[in-house]
C-alpha cells in the first residue's frame, strides 16, 4: 500500500511540474522511512532568500565555537541599510544584537540584518560548511540587493535536493553539531507565511525559509507532520513577466505542498 501512494505522490508531482507556466523543481522526504520524490530535484535554481538558510548555520557554527556572540551588538546606521525586504531599512540608527539580526533575516527576511550577517559569519565559510556537507551547489556568493554582482554573474544558487539533504542534516544533526542544529532550526521555526504552510493547518509545526526574487520563487521547509516528518523543497524559475507578485507561482508552490501533506495523511 504505502509503495503504491509513493507512486501516486510522485505522479502527482511529475504532473504539478509538467502544468507549471515554468519551470519547478521538488525534492520530498519521509524523515522516518527514507522513501523520497524527485522531480527536477538535481536542477540548479536561484537560491534568493532560502540561501539565508546556511548563513543562519554558519553564525551558530561561530557561536558553538566561541568565535563569535549571538548576544553582542551592532549599530545600524543608514549607509550600510539595502532594499528589499525587510524592516531595519524604515528605522533610524537602531542597535540590535547579532541573535535578534538572525531572528529578522529568517522571519521578515530582512536584507540589511542578512548583509551584516554575511560580513560576519564569512561568505567563504559558509560555502566551506556547505562544501564539507557535500552540498557542490549551494553558494553564496553575493550579498543581497549587490546589483553589480548580478551585473558580474555572481548569484546565490542551490538544488531541491540539495536543501532537502541541508533540511535533513539540521533534523538528525549528523555532520553538524547537534547545538548547532538545534538552535538553527529553532529559528527556522518562528511563524511566518510561506507558499509552503499557506494551506496546511495552523498548529502545524514548521522549520522553513522562502526566497523571492525576479522570475524565480522557491520554499524550503521541515514538516513536523504527526504521522511522520517530512521535508519538502521547492523551486522555480522561468516564472513568466505577467505573474508579477508570483501569485500563480505560489499557488502552484502550495498546491504541491498540499499534496504532500495528503499524501502522510494517507500513508498507514
Amino acid at each position: 500500500m504505502d509503495a503504491i501512494l509513493w507512486q501516486k505522490l510522485s505522479g502527482s508531482i511529475e504532473w504539478a511540474a509538467e502544468e507549471f507556466d515554468g519551470v519547478m523543481g521538488v525534492s520530498i522526504k519521509d524523515l522516518t522511512t527514507g522513501n523520497s520524490v524527485s522531480v527536477n530535484g538535481d536542477e540548479r535554481f536561484l537560491a534568493a532568500s532560502s540561501i539565508k538558510i546556511p548563513i543562519l548555520i554558519e553564525l551558530h557554527k561561530k557561536a558553538k565555537a566561541g568565535t563569535l556572540n549571538l548576544d553582542d551588538s551592532v549599530t545600524v546606521h543608514d549607509d550600510i541599510k539595502v532594499g528589499g525586504t525587510g524592516v531595519i531599512k524604515e528605522l533610524g540608527d537602531v542597535t540590535l544584537t547579532i541573535r535578534d539580526l538572525a531572528t529578522l533575516m529568517i522571519t521578515v527576511s530582512d536584507n540589511t540584518a542578512t548583509n551584516i550577517l554575511i560580513d560576519i559569519a564569512d561568505m567563504d565559510d559558509v560555502n566551506a560548511t556547505m562544501e564539507g556537507l557535500s552540498l557542490s551547489a549551494t553558494r553564496l556568493r553575493r550579498k543581497m540587493q549587490d546589483y553589480e554582482a548580478i551585473k558580474q554573474g555572481k548569484e546565490n544558487h542551490s538544488t531541491p535536493n540539495e536543501f532537502t539533504s541541508l533540511m535533513e542534516t539540521l533534523h538528525t544533526g549528523e555532520g553538524l553539531d547537534p547545538w548547532v542544529a538545534e538552535q538553527t532550526l529553532a529559528v527556522l521555526k518562528k511563524p511566518k507565511t510561506t507558499a509552503i504552510n499557506r494551506l496546511l493547518p495552523n498548529d502545524l509545526e514548521i522549520a522553513s525559509k522562502y526566497g523571492n526574487m525576479r522570475n524565480s520563487y522557491c520554499d524550503i521547509a521541515l514538516v513536523y507532520h504527526p504521522e511522520s516528518p517530512y521535508i519538502i523543497s521547492v523551486m522555480t524559475k522561468y516564472i513568466p513577466t505577467d505573474d508579477v507578485r508570483k501569485q500563480r507561482t505560489i499557488d502552484a508552490i502550495s498546491e504541491v505542498s498540499k499534496t504532500a501533506y495528503d499524501h502522510f495523511n494517507a500513508t498507514p
